[in-house]
């Protein structure tokens, strides 16, 4: 957890933006089905990597280090990232999806509605399992709304200022 303007946020709220922004661009410049090939690559790495994660759990720990209730903590990092990587995900498939569909009946056009669009059902939607699985283990010290609408809130206003880099983006990949 870090926090931002007093408020606690997950370290990796600053990340996303930054993916869905590549994304939007990968999808506007060349197409939904390329996109779908990010998202299916994109996913796979992301399993692989929980599936190490989990197998680095099964081993078993140095005695000698002398972590107090270290199952606890794996059990929490585990949720925190299995969850994390399945709202993932759903939110990049719902990202490509909602993009596309945008871009369908603008025509091609208002790419900033677009991106600010499809990111903000993303966050809506990753927002709310998120925030349950920090409360219930412990990592956030606020009520379940709080977190959900705070982080909510600063991921689309991250995501809001990503969208020029978007256009920088879509830009250079059509030159």
């Amino acid at each position: 957890m870090i926090r931002v303007f007093g408020f606690d946020f997950p370290g990796g709220l600053f990340f996303f933006p930054l993916v869905f922004t590549i994304l939007n661009s990968a999808n506007d410049v060349f197409g939904y089905r390329k996109a779908r090939q990010i998202v299916w690559f994109s996913s796979l790495a992301l399993l692989i990597g929980g599936l190490l994660v989990w197998i680095a759990f099964l081993l078993p720990e140095n005695p000698e280090i002398g972590f107090h209730n270290s199952e606890l903590v794996m059990i929490r990092i585990r949720d925190a990232l299995f969850t994390t990587a399945i709202a993932s995900i759903i939110g990049s498939w719902l990202c490509i999806w909602v993009f596309s569909w945008l871009k369908s009946k603008t025509v091609g056009r208002h790419l900033w509605l677009r991106c600010f669009a499809s990111t903000a059902v993303v966050h809506l939607v990753f927002a709310t399992p998120v925030a349950f699985v920090l409360i219930h283990h412990g990592f956030a010290h606020v009520s379940f709304m709080e977190i959900s609408l705070y982080t909510f809130g600063f991921r689309l206003l991250l995501s809001t200022l990503f969208i020029p880099m978007t256009y920088a983006f879509v830009w250079f990949a059509r030159r």
